[in-house]
């Protein structure tokens, strides 16, 4: 099977669901729990943000699919919950963003349990921000008191690294009348026109939602990501993307944490893998890479459509733009662990574009 050539329409995307019901313990009513949902994605990560940015990055979210946002889960709640008065989160998401240094936070169309005639688990309109305010002299400090670490440990990385921020769009599959639209859309977002992201990601993904256990959703999961690596799902990065500093120590490495359809390189990125010029003259002549030039660094599409399945010759393209930025690649611990869908699984998806 291959990827389609406009907005996935030859894809069956049934595949990638997972729909499982539930009965209500006290009232015997049936309700549906979703844990698979197919979806475009836009994730990027930076060091330190300036907060208006950002709340210009979700402002233009929202005009696209704000509408869809019914349920909201951040760092004071153990649980998503319907938004009451839609305006009023809103409001207080912003005043969190402005007014403290950590904040986590996502809106989305589904959420929690579901009840009788609704359905509850994983979205496919989402948007997700973890996000650490940090001032230049901050990152700094940071930086300091890792390298004291690792040579109080005599080590090259720590398993918990300097925190990094990540905000994270995820739109349903219906929503743009192709891939190239959706290129559009998400090259036009804030964050990416600005110079303040260190690396990103866009494509396809699976949402997975593990609110309740059900193994039939972790098998159907593992099975999507061994037949389908092209695909991707949220896995818990943030405290492995600050752990490589840069040869000379004085910033964090602008790790990419694996190459999709669209991979955002920074400007020092560029610098570390030898120049943008150094860059262009591998793979501007290869007509399965098209590069974007971005205030910050460069957009790498890799080959037209995104491609998804293992069974897919062109998905190769995505080991080879893996191999040319192996000085960005992610790099693992011996004590990272996954839970989702689990360990082995996790890591082998993570690992899958570039050489051992």
């Amino acid at each position: 099977m291959s990827s389609a050539d406009n907005n996935g329409d030859h894809i069956n995307w049934d595949q990638f669901k997972f729909i499982d019901f539930k009965i209500n313990q006290k009232t015997g009513d049936k309700y549906f729990q979703q844990y698979l949902v197919p979806c475009y994605y836009l994730e990027l990560f930076f060091y330190s943000v300036d907060h208006e940015l950002l709340l210009e990055h979700f402002d233009y979210v929202c005009d696209k699919i704000s509408d869809q946002f019914v349920y909201h889960h951040n760092n004071t709640k153990s649980n998503e919950s319907k938004m009451k008065d839609k305006q009023k989160t809103f409001k207080d998401f912003k005043n969190s963003i402005k007014s403290k240094k950590y904040v986590w936070s996502l809106f989305s169309k589904n959420g929690g349990s579901g009840s009788l005639n609704e359905i509850g688990g994983a979205s496919d309109a989402s948007f997700s921000c973890w996000f650490h305010k940090k001032s230049v002299n901050d990152l700094k400090n940071d930086i300091e008191i890792y390298k004291s670490k690792l040579v109080e440990y005599d080590t090259k990385i720590l398993p918990i690294g300097i925190k990094v921020s990540v905000a994270t769009v995820c739109l349903p599959v219906d929503t743009f009348e192709s891939e190239i639209s959706f290129k559009s859309w998400a090259l036009n977002s804030p964050l990416v026109k600005s110079s303040q992201f260190h690396s990103g990601s866009a494509g396809y993904r699976v949402n997975y939602w593990s609110g309740y256990v059900n193994s039939n959703a972790k098998n159907k999961l593992k099975e999507i990501l061994l037949n389908a690596p092209g695909i991707d799902y949220e896995i818990p990065v943030v405290s492995a993307m600050g752990r490589v500093l840069t040869a000379d120590q004085e910033n964090i490495l602008p790790i990419v944490k694996r190459p999709n359809w669209l991979t955002l390189i920074s400007s020092l990125g560029l610098t570390i893998l030898g120049g943008e010029k150094n860059l262009r003259s591998k793979i501007e002549k290869d007509e399965r890479f098209q590069i974007t030039n971005l205030s910050g660094g460069v957009c790498i599409q890799t080959q037209k459509t995104p491609i998804l399945f293992a069974s897919d010759k062109e998905l190769m393209a995505y080991t080879d733009l893996g191999n040319i930025l192996e000085p960005l690649k992610f790099v693992s611990h011996v004590k990272d662990s996954y839970s989702s869908p689990d360990h082995e699984t996790a890591k082998h998806w993570l690992c899958s574009f570039y050489k051992d």
